[in-house]
Parts: structure tokens; sequence; C-alpha cells
């Protein structure tokens, strides 16, 4: 009995130091959750709320610990910076509606339901809604006085779910079954004869069948079953028919918006082509064709504007990133008979992309230009405006400091006219006190905004902000000894930057201080010249020449015949000086001398060209037609075969050069492989110290990376661009769908696109040539999405656009622009010429068979290509014979045979 005692009293020690132990772990998981519950709460208080993950993790976790109190204050914190999704608002109503008994705690869920579609509309949101209202109303009894108002306010509720989402073509219909079904039981409890009740399934029944949507087809033979009045039925007949005939095009826009294999390339045309579709509707309905339920055109166009409503609101809904949609959303309220709608977009714009510049911007000047400055209270208005710059500024700072030199010149723009609201014309001259103390005011901002922008490490931006101020103090303040102090410190800094003295020289024109104007381009001209020529990377010879010849201008029409003749001698010195561009065999550029800007060239060069290029056509048609052993002799075959050879021997050694590396070649197949299979990413914008690693790491966020390639030059110096490969096509989807914050990488933005195949056949080139549009010309302060919206159209939305810029990340000033077919090409070219932000672009079609062998490749003129020295090979097409004309030494036999034998020899 002994050792039976000892052996249970030892099981039992066993037991409770088991459940000492089980608790201990215990306590460690709690003490765990309490650490990453104050470290969440304390990141997300280093960034003022604005980190939408840490949000997501600590709402989790006091979930998890049932902190309820504490969750209902994060969820509070949560719902005021960042729109929740639409699981978010039902969970959070949810955990709220299993403790509501009082009227105060029902008044509360409704609150939030009305805070939920304030973020995103959605048929599911509308729905719990309406259960909800439905479910209240019903648990009353039918003596209790709050009923009746119950009753009205689910009515209201389902008339606005209805107008909202009742035209949602896929899911509206369970908001239509659902009033039906609770009109229909009251009907049945009244008895089925109270003729009001009746009236109310009635318009359930017409209203339904009158929104085109899925459904309507079965709520008519529901309808032809319950109505008991041939008329009613009559009456309705035609609408269904109509709405047949619509629907069959609608199915065809859902499939193309819905269908599993869409991508972020096909996702926005297919959504503006349903879009451009249902607003078709509205233009009809606007012409005179009313419904013949609604009875006149004017209220059937206003349920017409309620469909493209909600397309544009599941538009949104599902691109809730990107800026555009938002911002085409607002432009078309505000063309629309209710401009004020705008304000309640742009705020929920903001919630969701608080990164794009171009919204604050967009947004500030909308309010600015609905708001009443000519009442006593102004004031008010203008600290709305301002309200708006604040905030836009502090959201900028934190996620995406880039853009806040953008978001910064549109504030300068507001501070000049709101000083010409208080101070027409700038009173000149004036020494009125009201009048100074605004300029101070203004004085002030800019230097704070200047202080920003240098903060940020951004001083061509903090240099921009003075100027701008200096144009105010000359041009508004008509203060012009004051802009030139302005303007000193900040043309110091313009070393690089010809336009910042010209801007300032063309404000000095216009106030007439001609002799000040001649002195700053003469001390701007050799500053910069100084720059050129000590720093390779500063100003660009044909900027210098441009700078010169606008020199030259002033005097030609300002100044006397000595001050011309010195400007004249500077500008032929200048232009002697400058030596033609080297050809680059890494980037296949031509070797031949840009036209300075405004220079005409010699029309008897361009009849001598046009007339070679035109006999070099006949004579290709010739030999396509019989043969190219008729057409070319042998020896010019043994010239291609030759040339064939050493073009191989050049790609190959090029390949190794632009990798730097002994496996260049196998790098390139891979690559190739990778961009044909839509699984690599071509990234610009890099900054100029960042690693392969780096990339990769950032990157991941969207998928498996197979590889990373950050582009080199010989000397290993970072060329700005770079490749990422991923495992699958899924992932280059995701990335292309990304924006703002997950594409900042070392404090610079980048700029992505598909991977095209670096070989590709004769005839995947030709494709790609008809289908792709290059545009030069493009200011610096251009956006990608601008030249989006410009080329696409209603027929032709563009594929991609990639922008080219440099090493240090500034825009190059020229893109390709890529269609889906060649129909959106060809209609592209139509904005040649076309002035975009001062600036007039050239469009042209590109034209890839100019990278093909002998280095980069020249034209069919006989201009030479990259690799093949300043007058290599011209025309290098696959398979045809060598354009005449070609000139320079290139390693072709082709400078040594006669002309003369050429000519005989149809080469």
């Amino acid at each position: 009995m002994t050792n039976e005692a000892d052996r249970m009293d030892k099981e039992e020690e066993e037991d409770s130091s088991d459940d000492g132990s089980a608790s201990g772990e215990d306590g460690a998981d709690d003490d765990d959750d309490e650490e990453l519950i104050l470290l969440l709460q304390a990141r997300l208080q280093t960034c003022g709320g604005r980190d939408y993950d840490a949000h997501v993790q600590l709402i989790k976790c006091l979930k998890d610990h049932g902190e309820l109190k504490k969750l209902e204050k994060a969820r509070q914190a949560f719902s005021g910076i960042f729109p929740l999704t639409e699981d978010m608002w039902l969970g959070w109503i949810s955990d709220e509606g299993r403790l509501a008994v009082s009227d105060t705690e029902h008044a509360k869920i409704t609150s939030l339901y009305e805070r939920s579609i304030a973020d995103y509309e959605t048929p599911k949101l509308w729905e719990h809604y309406m259960n909800y209202c439905q479910k209240r109303c019903k648990e009353r009894e039918d003596n209790d006085p709050a009923k009746n108002k119950l009753l009205s306010e689910s009515r209201a509720v389902a008339e606005r779910a209805l107008c909202k989402m009742g035209s949602h073509f896929s899911e509206g219909q369970r908001l239509w079954e659902l009033q039906r079904s609770f009109e229909m039981d009251i009907l049945d409890c009244l008895g089925g004869g109270d003729s009001a009740q009746l009236s109310r399934v009635r318009q359930c029944f017409v209203s339904q069948i009158a929104t085109p949507a899925r459904g309507i087809q079965s709520a008519w033979q529901m309808y032809q079953k319950w109505e008991e009045e041939p008329a009613m039925l009559e009456a309705t007949q035609p609408t269904i028919e109509k709405h047949s005939a619509t629907n069959a095009e609608r199915e065809a826009h859902e499939a193309a918006i819905t269908a599993t294999s869409v991508t972020a390339t096909t996702l926005l045309p297919a959504w503006q082509a349903f879009i451009a579709f249902e607003e078709r509707q509205i233009s009809r309905c606007s012409s005179g064709t009313a419904n013949i339920l609604l009875r006149t055109p004017s209220v059937h166009a206003a349920k017409e504007r309620d469909r493209v409503r909600c397309v544009y609101e599941r538009f949104v809904l599902q691109c809730c990133l990107y800026p555009s949609v938002w911002q085409r959303y607002a432009d078309w309220e505000i063309a629309g008979p209710e401009p004020s709608r705008a304000q309640a977009i742009y705020k929920r714009a903001l919630r969701n992309c608080p990164f794009s510049a171009d919204l604050w911007a967009a947004y500030a000047l909308f309010v600015e230009g609905t708001a009443d400055f000519s009442h006593a209270g102004g004031g008010d208005e203008e600290t709305t405006v301002e309200s708006v710059y604040v905030a836009a500024a502090a959201d900028i700072s934190y996620y995406s400091p880039t853009t806040l030199r953008q978001l910064s010149m549109a504030r300068c723009d507001y501070i000049r006219r709101r000083f010409l609201r208080l101070v027409p014309g700038g009173v000149a001259g004036s020494n009125n006190t009201g009048v100074e103390q605004a300029r101070t005011c203004v004085r002030e901002e800019f230097v704070q905004l200047a202080a920003a922008l240098s903060a940020k490490n951004d001083e061509p931006g903090a240099r921009a902000v003075q100027l701008y101020l200096g144009e105010l103090e000359a041009l508004v303040f008509h203060n012009a000894a004051r802009a030139l102090l302005v303007w000193e410190p900040a043309l110091k800094s313009c070393t690089d930057d010809a336009q910042s003295w010209l801007t300032v020289v063309d404000v000095l024109r216009t106030i007439r201080q001609v002799g000040q104007a001649r002195v700053l381009l003469k001390r701007g001209c050799n500053v910069l010249q100084l720059v050129s020529r000590d720093q390779p990377q500063g100003i660009t010879p044909e900027a210098m020449v441009a700078y010169v010849a606008r020199w030259v201008e002033l005097e030609r029409r300002e100044g006397d015949v000595e001050s011309y003749k010195v400007a004249l001698a500077k500008y032929a010195s200048i232009a002697h000086l400058i030596p033609l561009p080297a050809a680059s065999a890494q980037e296949g550029k031509r070797g031949r001398a840009k036209k300075v800007e405004g220079e005409v060239e010699d029309p008897a060069k361009v009849a001598r060209r046009e007339e070679v290029m035109k006999k070099w056509a006949e004579r290709k048609a010739a030999a396509e037609a019989g043969g190219d052993a008729t057409a070319t002799g042998t020896g010019t075959k043994r010239v291609r075969e030759e040339e064939g050879v050493e073009s191989h021997s050049k790609k190959a050694k090029s390949g190794d050069d632009a990798t730097g590396e002994g496996n260049a070649s196998e790098k390139s197949v891979k690559n190739d492989v990778n961009a044909s299979s839509g699984c690599s990413l071509f990234v610009q914008n890099l900054a100029p110290t960042l690693s392969d690693e780096v990339l990769r790491s950032h990157f991941e966020q969207f998928g498996q990376v197979v590889a990373c390639r950050v582009v080199k030059d010989k000397s290993g110096a970072a060329k700005g661009f770079g490749y990422v490969d991923f495992v699958a096509a899924e992932a280059v989807v995701f990335a292309l769908a990304a924006e703002g914050a997950l594409l900042q990488l070392s404090g610079r933005v980048l700029e992505i696109s598909r991977a095209r195949p670096l070989k590709a056949d004769a005839a995947n080139k030709e494709g790609a040539s008809s289908k792709t549009l290059f545009v030069s010309g493009i200011a610096p302060t251009v956006a990608r999405e601008t030249l989006r919206l410009l080329f696409s159209s209603t027929d032709h939305q563009v594929a991609d656009v990639r922008m080219m810029r440099d090493r240090e990340g500034n825009p190059r000033g020229f893109c390709y622009i890529e269609y889906s077919s060649t129909d959106g090409a060809a209609q592209g070219l139509i904005k040649d010429k076309h002035l975009l932000e001062g600036r007039q672009l050239k469009v042209a079609l590109s034209d890839p068979s100019r990278s093909g062998a002998g280095g980069g490749g020249g034209d069919s003129v006989g201009r030479g290509g990259g690799g093949g020295g300043r007058g290599g090979r011209g025309g290098t097409h696959s398979g045809s014979e060598v354009a005449p004309g070609a000139r320079g030494r290139g390693r072709s036999m082709l400078a040594m045979v006669p002309r003369a034998a050429m000519r005989a020899g149809g080469g």
C-alpha cells in the first residue's frame, strides 16, 4: 500500500508540474502577443497611422486576445485613414451586432453600415444592410408604434440600394428579389387586398424589368403570373424586347471584365469599353427615346446615369489603387449635371491613393474651383483649400516624396491665384499695408515650400520654387530689383539647367529689362560652357547650341549691330566646336548628329533622299518578283554572307559587353525565354547604387523570382535599368497592377513594363513595329498616365507606355507607346505635332529593324549603324539587299565596288 501511495503522489506531482509548464507556455505566448501589440502601436504612432499592414495585424492580435475596447478603438483609427474592405466592415458589424439590444446600439450598427457603403458601394454590403433593416422591422409587433418608423427606414434604405446597385448586371437581381419578397410578405399579412401595398409590389416588378440586367426574364415570367391587369403586361412587353438586344452586348462586356485570364493590360481597356457602351445609352436617351415605363426622357437619362455610375463603382472597386481610374470617374461627374458629386469621389480616391500627387492637386483645384470667394466669409473657403494642400503634403512626404515637387508647384499656382483674388493686378507700386502684408505672406509660404523640398534632398525642386517666386516678384508684385535678389541664389546652382536661365531671361524681356537679360544670358553661357567642359555629364552640346541661339535671337530683335555680331560669333564658335555624337554600340543609337532645334533641312537633300528611296523600293520589288539571283550578283551575295557572319560575331560581342560576364550568352538566351513566356519585367529608374539582391528582395512581394539583373556598362556603373525574371506570369500581372508605395525603391518611383525578347524573327519585328509608336519631344513633367490617356481612344486603348530615363532617373524626353493592334498605332499617328505642356510631340511608327546587324543598325538611306562607326553599313534588312548610297568605312566590301558596277548589277 505504501508503494502504491508513493506512486500516486509522484504522478500527481508530475501532473502539477506539467500544468505549470503549460501555463508557463501560455504566459510566454501572451507576453509575446502583448509585445507584438505594443510594437505595432508604436509603429503606427511613428508613421502617423499610415501603415496599412500594421493596422491589419493589430486588429487581428486584439481580436484574438479578446481586447474588445482596444479592438474598437483600433478599428476606428484604421477606418479613419484607410477604406476597409467589404469583409472587414461585415466582420466589425457582426461583432457589434451580437451585443446590440438598445436603440442606441442599433443606431451604432446603422452608422457602421452607412460608413461601409461610403467606402465601397457593393451589392453584398447593401444586401446585408437591407436584411438588417427588414429583420428589425419584422421583429416588432403590428401594434408597436415604432414599427411604422422602422418600415419607412427599411424602404428608404432599399430605395437607395436599388438606385445605386440595382443596375449591377450580374448581382443586382438579388437586391430586387429581396425587396420584392419583403413587400409580398407584407401584402400577405394584410390579406392581399390592400391597394397601396399592391402598387408597391407591382412597382418592384416593373422597376426590375425596366433595369437591363440578368434575371429580368425570370422576373418577367413571375410578373406574368402575378399581374391580373392585362394592360400593365401589354405596356411592359416592349421593354423586355428592347433589353434583350442590349443585354447581349452587356453579357460580352461582363465576360471581358470577369474572365479568369484577364490581365492588368487588358483589364483597363475592358472596363473603359463597358463604360463607353453605357455612356452611349445615355446619349440615346438624351436624344428623346424614353422608356415606356418611365415616360419621360429626362427621368430615363437619370436612370441611365445611375447605371453608368454603377459600372464606375465596380471599376474603382476592382482597380482601387489606380489614380487614373478615380480621376476619370471624377471627371465624368464634373462634366455631368451634378458636378458636386465629384467631391465625395475625390475624398474616397485619396483614401485609396494617398500617394498620388496628381489626385491631390486635382482635388485641390476642384475645391478651389467650386468655392465661393465673393462673399464676406471667403476666408473660410481659402482655409478649406489650404487644408487640402497641408494634408496632401503630409501624405505625399510619407508615401511618395519624389513627387512632392509636383505638388509644391501646384500649390505655388494656388498661392498666386489667391493673391490676385485679394489684390487684383498686384496693385503696382502700392504701399498699402494690407497689400504689403499679403505679399509678405506669399514670400513666406514660398520659402517654406523651398525648405521642405530641400529637406527631401530635392534641390532642383527647391530651385524651381525660387524661380517661381522671382517671377511673381517681377510680374505680379512689379518689383524687378527684388526679383533679381530672389533669382540670384537659384541661378548659382543652375550649372546644368539651361532652361532655368532662359526662363529668367524671358521674364526680364517681358518687363523690358533687356540689359539685365543680356547680362544673364552671357553669364549663363559662360557657366554652362564651363560646366560642360569640366563635367561630361553636364549640359548636352545640342542644349548649349540652342541656348546660344536664344542669345542670337535676343540681339537680333533687341540689340544693336555690334552686340548682334558678338552673339553670332559666339554661336559660330560653339556650333563649330561641337563634335558629332559618337555612335554607341551598346545602346544601338544611330551615329549621326542631332539637328539643332528650329533648323530646317536642305530641300535639295530631302528631294534627293526621296528619289533614292523611290528607286530603292522599285529595285527591291523587282528583286522580290524575279528572285534574288536575278537582282543581285554573286559578289553582292558573297558580301551579304560575309556580313552575316560578321553580324553574328558583333551580336555575341555586344552581349558580352552588356553583361560584363563570361556567361552572357547563356543569360541572354534565358532572358529571351522568360520574356517570350511573359515572366520577365523591364525595370527603369533604378538608383545608381542598387544591387541585384536588393532588387530581388523588393520584387519577391509579387511572386517567386528566378533572377534579377541590374544592367551595367563596361566600367561597372549601373545604367539605371534592369530585368526581373519570375517563375509564373501571374507575378508580372501583380507587379504591373501595383502603384504608389509598392513601386518605390531607394527613394525612386520605379517604372516597369513587360520585357520583350531580345532575339525575334523578322516577322515578329515587323508585327511589333506596326503596333508601337515612338514619341519624342516630351516635357520632363509629363507622367506616364497622361500619355496613356492622350493616345487612348474608345476603340483603341494603349497597352503599354515605356518611358525612357537616364542613369539619374531623369526623363530622356521620349517613350514607346504600344497598342494591341496595328489600327490603334495608325490612329495614334494623328497625335503628331500635338502640343503637350508647351512642347510639340513628334510621333512615328517604331522601327526595330534599326537595331539589327551592323551595330545599332542604320536606316534605309544609308546612315550608319550604332556599331559600324560614324558611317557604318546602312539599312540592315534581313534577307534583302544592301541599300544603295551606303557611306563610310564599314567592314563590308561594299564600299570597294564601283558605283557603275553596282548600278549594272542592280545593287
